[in-house]
Formats: structure tokens, sequence, C-alpha cells
């Protein structure tokens, strides 16, 4: 394939996020709703609140803010994945680490495509329900988890409220990341600017990861569930005694990582679990990853934010890798 998943999906950035420069000093999305400059013009619902705002730097810095927050934390997750020395069937960490890396991804990603999920309570909650009532409505925000959406183009954000129903923040999350994975792939079809073949090319992986992020029926949750066999019940072979197939498992399975394109190829073949899990949470960083990269290069008001986040952590980590070879000069 010539080009890149983020060629395809660019356009699924929030517009203006790619132009902010300089260290994102507004400290997320909840700092930004603390600070109460927006208005409200519509009557909120019990599941639904709409902002209006006029100037949308601050919030697109927030969202940036946040951005940095997890792929720093994702990076740092992957980094310290390893075979336990003397035990190289043991993959147990490396599960859990695994998966949040691919946790922190997702929730980056849906950041860098203009939406957020957050706990609202506190400042953010109460300022919110006092403009809402400055402005005539009955305020209706309650402490729980909401799925913020950033519409530049309308200088709107709208703010739902999540039900945990289904289970806790991490169910609520990879099912939102699940749905944007399914649009994703819409999306790149109907992108006339690349070629249809290329375009269906990317359509197939990422139909493939969504197929990953469903197993089991599971609402798009499914390595959370893996995760938890793991962490709370201790199952899925990765602890001592171990399953046969750990330690071939692990070996297979490379330190470094492909472009997404890559990691996502044999996703819609492969059956054992544990495999899919890693070949789906590895699919998810590299998209991550490439966005970032991709992103960085597109800001012409300076330096990217992702300068003084993610690439700048990966320079510390290349530099580190160099001096303990002896290359560094």
């Amino acid at each position: 394939m010539s080009i890149t998943w983020t060629t395809g999906l660019q356009s699924t950035w929030c517009p203006g996020l790619n132009a902010v420069s300089g260290v994102p000093r507004t400290v997320g999305l909840r700092a930004w709703l603390a600070k109460g400059n927006y208005q409200i013009y519509s009557a909120p619902t019990s599941t639904l609140t709409e902002l209006d705002y006029v100037a949308g730097h601050d919030l697109l810095v927030g969202l940036a803010n946040e951005v940095n927050r997890f792929t720093q934390a994702m990076l740092e997750s992957f980094q310290s994945l390893s075979i336990v020395q003397g035990l190289p069937k043991s993959a147990g960490w490396r599960v859990i680490k695994t998966y949040y890396s691919a946790f922190y991804a997702a929730h980056a990603i849906l950041r860098m495509t203009g939406q957020s999920l957050l706990n609202l309570d506190g400042p953010s909650k109460t300022v919110l329900n006092r403009l809402t009532t400055a402005f005539g409505y009955t305020p209706v925000v309650v402490n729980g988890f909401y799925h913020a959406t950033l519409k530049p183009s309308d200088k709107k954000l709208e703010l739902k409220k999540v039900s945990l129903n289904q289970g806790g923040s991490h169910e609520a999350m990879w099912s939102q990341f699940a749905s944007w994975v399914r649009n994703a792939s819409t999306h790149v079809l109907s992108n006339r600017t690349i070629p249809a073949i290329e375009a269906q090319q990317i359509a197939s992986g990422l139909i493939a990861l969504e197929g990953a992020l469903r197993s089991e029926n599971s609402n798009g949750a499914w390595l959370s569930r893996v995760r938890n066999r793991v962490t709370y019940r201790q199952e899925m072979g990765v602890w001592y005694p171990y399953q046969r197939s750990t330690g071939a498992l692990n070996l297979s399975i490379p330190m470094g990582l492909a472009a997404p394109a890559i990691e996502a190829r044999q996703l819609a073949t492969t059956k054992e679990p544990l495999m899919l899990f890693y070949r789906a949470c590895r699919t998810i960083v590299a998209l991550c990853l490439e966005f970032c990269h991709e992103m960085a290069g597109r800001c012409q008001n300076g330096r990217s934010f992702h300068d003084f986040g993610i690439l700048a952590l990966e320079a510390i980590i290349s530099g580190h890798a160099k001096t303990r070879s002896g290359l560094a000069g």
C-alpha cells in the first residue's frame, strides 16, 4: 500500500487541532468547562447538553493537553513491554501493559478526532449548571461519565451522559471507540481523494479491527474482558504454571511496532484469543503513533504540541537507546 491509514483518515481529525502549537497549557476539557467561557442557547435534556462558544482556541488547547497526556502514557506502557528473564512463558504483565498501551491510544485517537470521555464533577459541573440557570434553563448535569463531541465548524460542544449499566468506564470507552472504528471504515470508503483499491484495503483493516473489538458479543469491549480475565481471575494461562503455547507466543510477538496497515494484516484470520488480543492492541497503538507523527508534520504555526508530548518522549527513548549501544556522541 502506497498510502498510510492516516492519509485515508486525516479528514476525521478535529478541525484546527493540527494547528495547535507549543506546550498546551489548558489542562484538559474539565478545566475549560470550569472557566465558563461558553453559552447555553438550547434547553438541556437529561442526556444531552449543548454548549456554544465564540473563541475555540482554549478548547482545542485543552484537547491537545489530553492527547499529550494519553499518548505519553501509551508510549511509556508499550516501551516497558519485555519478556521476563528466567520466565520465558510469563506473559501476565505483558498482557496488562499491552492492554493499557491500547487503552491510552484509543483515548488519544478519540480526542484527535474531536471526542473526549470524561467524568464531570466538582468545579466543571458546578460552573456548567450555574451557567445553565443563568441562561434560563433547569440544570441537568449530575456527577458522572460524559461523552463530549467538539464541533468547531458550528462552534459547539455536545455533552452526552454515558450509561455505565453495561460495565465501567473502560467498557464505555471501548464501545465509543468501536463505533468510531466502524464510522472510520465507512468514511474512508467514501473518501474520493484516494484510490478505491487502497481505500478498500484500509477499510478492510478497520473492519477486522472492529471485529476483534466486538469478539464474543462484547459491544466493543472485548480487550477489556481479556484484561479482566488476566488481571482479576489469573486466567488464560499467562501466569505460572502457564499454558504450553505462551512461551512460543511471547517469542512470536515482536518488541517493535510496524505501521497499522501491517499490524492489522492478520487480524481477520487470527483465531487464537491471545494472539488476536496482541494484534488488535498493537494495531491501535500503531494507528495512534501514525496520527501523532502526521499531525505534527501538518502544524504550520511553529512546533506542534506533539513535539512537546509523545515526540519528546520518543527522542528521550531513542537517545537512551543510542547511549546504551555506544552510538551517542
